[in-house]
């Protein structure tokens, strides 16, 4: 397992900066309207040895997490 660092999202509008942990990094930084939810979860388990029930509960949670800080529109 390689070196995994944070990042930080800048929310301008709110005057906030989030800190996000090497996970919700990656997540974050899939969510480009490319990658689905099973790409992205595959995608943690590949980088963070994690089983895939570990990555789709991690994935839902910070979803939901964006959801509710308003940083994420659903896609209902």
């Amino acid at each position: 397992v390689g070196h995994h660092e944070g990042g930080l999202v800048v929310l301008p509008k709110r005057a906030e900066v989030k800190v996000l942990n090497p996970v919700a990094s990656k997540i974050y930084s899939m969510l480009d309207g490319e990658h689905s939810e099973q790409a992205i979860a595959e995608a943690i388990v590949e980088e963070f040895d994690v089983s895939p029930e570990q990555a789709r509960q991690d994935l839902a949670d910070f979803l939901q997490q964006l959801r509710d800080e308003g940083m994420l529109a659903s896609s209902e």
